[in-house]
């Protein structure tokens, strides 16, 4: 699990500014939850 979350970290890499920075983010985004339990970052949805 561990070696798999790293593929959202590549991504950004990868991607780096060849798209727009909305789309970038939604990339980044994919696994976050709205509990703050998700990856890379662990965000949580705001109140």
């Amino acid at each position: 699990m561990t070696v798999m979350k790293t593929h959202v970290m590549k991504t950004e890499y990868i991607l780096g500014d060849s798209v727009s920075e909305s789309v970038r983010e939604i990339a980044l985004r994919h696994h976050e939850k709205l509990d703050g339990s998700g990856y890379p970052r662990g965000f949580r949805q705001r109140s």
